[in-house]
């Protein structure tokens, strides 16, 4: 019996490593949470002048230079942080899809620090795209270089992945590209993907992100 309890025993101890370790990071501040990531990613952590509660890590991957910026934002109830991903390309390229039908909605697709301005684009309806992409339109600054860049189906594979859907019906995505650079927005929302405090709690799952990213890039060259 004695082997009962030992397997019993590491049953429970494993248990509670994994649940700890899927358990949110709310406990955590800020700084702590982008203190870890930094750690990871062999970065820095630096803070966002001009902004209040907002901090950025800078940090290179696969010789690679990204900005990972943390943003605290007046909520109903409470303070909440948003979070995008970024890094530059070769091209002044600005292109993100917003809802058609939502232009009055509340909306969940905010880019932080984005610098997209509605002088800099115009809406391009000719561009032919999949049909999971009939709810969006798309806005870019170039329409023949973003013909291009988005008739490569492994372009439109990636920006599907970050095809989403709030709680209140308003569907984003959530990957977008501004002035030349490729921004990933992390929200609070757990219903969006990706989650902010979903990849700062498994600080290793934003290699499959940056990766993500550095795609996208190589065919913007």
């Amino acid at each position: 019996m004695t082997w009962i309890y030992v397997v019993l025993i590491v049953g429970f101890v494993a248990g509670i490593i994994y649940f700890n370790s899927q358990a949110p990071a709310v406990n955590k501040s800020q700084r702590e949470l982008l203190d870890a990531l930094a750690k990871y990613l062999d970065g820095t952590v630096n803070p966002i002048l001009d902004q209040e509660d907002a901090l950025r890590v800078d940090f290179r991957f696969k010789q690679i230079s990204f900005v990972y910026e943390d943003v605290g934002l007046k909520g109903f109830k409470e303070k909440i942080y948003r979070g995008v991903l970024k890094c530059s390309t070769q091209t002044p390229l600005t292109l993100y899809f917003t809802q058609k039908e939502a232009k009055t909605t509340m909306r969940s697709d905010i880019v932080i620090s984005s610098n997209i301005s509605s002088d800099d684009v115009s809406v391009e309806t000719q561009i032919s795209l999949p049909k999971d992409f009939n709810k969006f339109m798309l806005h870019t600054n170039d329409k023949l270089q973003a013909k291009r860049f988005l008739e490569n189906p492994k372009v439109i594979k990636v920006f599907r992945e970050f095809i989403n859907t709030d709680k209140r019906g308003y569907a984003l995505v959530t990957l977008k590209l501004a002035k030349g650079e490729i921004f990933l927005d992390f929200h609070p929302a757990r219903d969006i993907h990706p989650n902010r405090l979903e990849m700062l709690n498994n600080i290793p799952s934003i290699e499959n992100y940056l990766k993500k990213l550095i795609e996208i890039a190589q065919f913007l060259k």
